[in-house]
C-alpha cells in the first residue's frame, strides 16, 4: 500500500450506464470502490470494467431477484486482496457488504451499505442504522499518516462526491480498524463534478 488508500463511494441508480461509470471511476484511479444499487447484470458488467481496470478483487452482496425494492445491492472493487465476511446484521442484507482489505500485514475491515429510503420503507432505515451500529459496536480507530487518532473531518479534502483520500493507516498486524461507509456523505459535494452527467 502506498502513501495514501483513494476510496470512491458511487450510488449507480440501478442505470445500465455501468461502462461509461467504470471509465470515470478508473480515470480517478482509486483504490478501493464501493457502488450501490447494483443488479446482478451491472454487477457482471462492473465485474468486467472494474476488473480489467486493476480493480480485480471484489465482493458482492448478492441480493434476491425480487421484489424489485430488493433487487439489487452494494459492491465493492479492490487493488488489494479481499475477503468477504459477514459482520452486519441487517434487516436487508443484499444491502450491505464487508470484507477485510489485505495488505501485507494490514486487515481494514471495510463495510459499504446502501440505506433503504425510510420513506417507503418504515423502520428499516433505522433498524438498519441499529445493525450497523450493533456490529461496530467495538472500539474502532482511525490513524492518520503519524500514527495518531484522526476524525473523518481531519481527512484532507477530496476531488469527487463521495470520495477521500485517506493517509496511510499504520495499526499493528493484529489491530483492527472499521471504516463505515455510507452512501450519503457527510459534507457537500463538491461544485464542478457531477457523476452521471
Amino acid at each position: 500500500m502506498g502513501d495514501t488508500v483513494r476510496l470512491i463511494s458511487w450510488n449507480t441508480g440501478r442505470r445500465a450506464r455501468a461502462p461509461e461509470q467504470a471509465e470515470a471511476i478508473l480515470g480517478r484511479k482509486p483504490d478501493l470502490v464501493a457502488l450501490q444499487e447494483v443488479t446482478s447484470s451491472l454487477a457482471a458488467l462492473f465485474e468486467k470494467h472494474l476488473g480489467g481496470g486493476g480493480l480485480a478483487h471484489l465482493a458482492w452482496s448478492s441480493p434476491p431477484a425480487a421484489p424489485a425494492s430488493r433487487d439489487h445491492g452494494v459492491f465493492i472493487a479492490s487493488r488489494y486482496r479481499l475477503e468477504q465476511i459477514s459482520s452486519l446484521s441487517v434487516p436487508w442484507p443484499e444491502k450491505v457488504v464487508s470484507a477485510i482489505v489485505r495488505t501485507g500485514d494490514l486487515g481494514l475491515e471495510f463495510h459499504a451499505v446502501h440505506l433503504p429510503p425510510g420513506s417507503s420503507n418504515g423502520w428499516v432505515k433505522i433498524e438498519t442504522f441499529e445493525g450497523i451500529y450493533r456490529g461496530l459496536v467495538v472500539p474502532s480507530l482511525l490513524l492518520d499518516g503519524r500514527g495518531e487518532h484522526a476524525s473523518p473531518r481531519d481527512l484532507p479534502a477530496a476531488d469527487g462526491p463521495d470520495e477521500a483520500v485517506l493517509p496511510r493507516l499504520r495499526v499493528p498486524a493484529a489491530g483492527r480498524l472499521d471504516l463505515l461507509l455510507l452512501t450519503q456523505a457527510a459534507r457537500p459535494s463538491p461544485t464542478g463534478y457531477h457523476p452521471g452527467r
